[in-house]
């Protein structure tokens, strides 16, 4: 679940269908999104992330893993290697938004770092 800075369930994303981009391609992402902020979460306790915290730096290199199919679809669709990579980071961006909105076990609160979404985990949902 994600929320604003009021507590306001934040229920709209732009990470629905992507065209050029099979389903089942989308679902991986989304699970190594998830697997990359509980990861994120555990060694950051309490620090907010952004999707460049998990998919820049160290792991920039996005190669072998479900995230390259974003550079990938760029790349087909005529963008050079450098406007494909931003292209690719925004699309990953939209679909961190989707995966914690989707986040039924863990809540966390939409921040502000300027050009792009932060966000902190606030906690735990009691499991039913």
């Amino acid at each position: 679940m994600l929320e604003d800075k009021q507590g306001n369930p934040i229920e709209t994303h732009r990470g629905g269908s992507i065209r050029g981009v099979e389903p089942e391609q989308i679902q991986r992402m989304l699970d190594f999104l998830l697997g990359a902020v509980r990861a994120r979460c555990a060694d950051c306790e309490g620090l907010q992330f952004a999707a460049r915290d998990l998919l820049s730096g160290a792991n920039y290199f996005w190669e072998g893993t479900p995230m390259d199919v974003f550079y990938e679809k760029y790349i087909r669709e005529g963008y050079s290697s450098d406007d494909a990579v931003k292209m690719a980071g925004k699309s990953a961006g939209h679909l961190l938004k989707r995966v914690l909105i989707e986040d039924r076990n863990r809540t966390y609160v939409l921040g502000d770092a300027g050009l792009a979404n932060e966000y902190t985990r606030k906690g735990d949902r009691p499991r039913r």
